[in-house]
């Protein structure tokens, strides 16, 4: 695992369609609690298990069904971005696969 202010220099860089970073959330208790990788160019989020990461504090995870991740990404991959110039990252996935 490398902690963000480690990364290579070429993390930072401008990089080609299809290059993703992908980051780790640790809980509390020190282990994995959510993977989120990202597609560098568009910032287009696939949110990966377990979902009670996601759920706000004091949530019982038993309401909430399997498809809250995908649900959460959806919420994130619609917000406009000011790195893609206020296109969200679903808008700017679409137009690179159309392109």
């Amino acid at each position: 695992m490398v902690v963000i202010s480690e990364r290579p220099t070429a993390a930072s860089e401008p990089c080609l369609p299809g290059h993703r970073q992908d980051d780790l959330v640790i809980g509390e208790d020190g282990k994995p609690t959510i993977g989120t990788p990202v597609e560098r160019a568009t910032r287009h989020v696939m949110l990966q298990q377990p979902a009670a990461a996601l759920l706000p504090q004091g949530t019982d995870p038993s309401g909430h069904s399997p498809g809250h991740p995908a649900s959460a990404a959806t919420k994130l991959n619609d917000r406009p971005r000011r790195t893609l110039g206020r296109e969200n990252p679903a808008e700017r996935l679409h137009t690179l696969l159309a392109a």
